[in-house]
């Protein structure tokens, strides 16, 4: 039985990692993306592109 429980938390965490690694550069753009968006709305001047 423990072993079953370890195995599971073993396979989630595995596929949570993957997923997030394989996002990651998407998370990156959208936050920076999020980031240039607050500091138009602020009206301080920074890197765009």
């Amino acid at each position: 039985m423990v072993v079953a429980v370890l195995v599971w938390v073993g396979a989630v965490l595995g596929i949570s990692l993957l997923l997030l690694m394989a996002f990651g550069p998407a998370i990156v753009e959208l936050d920076a993306w999020h980031q240039a968006r607050r500091r138009r709305a602020a009206g301080v001047a920074g890197r765009d592109r």
